[in-house]
């Protein structure tokens, strides 16, 4: 349980060692690969999603420079070239595309895109938490915060925690066994305790 888990309990826990119960080799080898600023990977490499709001910026054209909101469907809608496939795409990405479309119009077309409001980064918090369910975050989020917007753990909770990851355009599910005990340790060997949730993600605490 993680209520009472404070002062000496807490401490004997530490003292433990923080041992990796529920952590596999596979999530080891997972956390080993991650930046050590998730963050700032996660920001430059955010996927766009519905309710996104995104400046779209045409170098020399101020006419076709405008603040779209990505529609239900994943589109946006730009003057001369019309509805442009976003979803799932990175800031990048719809550059060179927006580019792409409107070299039927202009020479050399110079594109940026920003990103102003990120409204699609949802994540999912379930299992032992006081009030599970969907989250909807402004900026990266890590396994803690994300449990304590929902309340934190209920008095049931054990110190086991999973996050399921879809990754790639096949939505593989990726599963990360993680333990409470090491999440609250920086000494942790595989730097856990800053986990950022991605877009998507769920977290169970068992």
């Amino acid at each position: 349980m993680w209520q009472g888990a404070t002062g000496a309990t807490l401490s004997i826990l530490l003292l433990a060692g923080c041992a990796i119960t529920h952590m596999d080799s596979d999530t080891a080898r997972y956390l080993e690969t991650l930046p050590g600023r998730q963050d700032t990977e996660l920001m430059s490499n955010y996927r766009v999603g519905p309710e996104d709001v995104l400046e779209i910026r045409v170098w020399g054209d101020e006419a076709l420079s405008k603040t779209v909101i990505v529609r239900p469907d994943g589109l946006i809608g730009l003057p001369l070239i019309g509805d442009v496939a976003v979803a799932g795409r990175s800031s990048a990405e719809i550059a060179q595309l927006v580019e792409a479309k409107l070299k039927e119009y202009k020479a050399v077309p110079r594109v940026d895109v920003s990103i102003a409001e990120i409204n699609s980064y949802r994540i999912y918090l379930l299992g032992e938490v006081e009030r599970p369910g969907m989250v909807q975050v402004r900026n990266y989020t890590t396994v803690l915060q994300g449990i304590a917007l929902v309340g934190g753990p209920t008095r049931f909770a054990s110190n086991e925690i999973l996050v399921l990851r879809k990754e790639g355009d096949a939505g593989v599910e990726r599963v990360l066994y993680l333990d409470y005990r090491v999440l609250i340790s920086r000494k942790a060997k595989h730097r856990p305790f800053n986990l950022v949730l991605l877009p998507g993600d769920t977290v169970i605490v068992k």
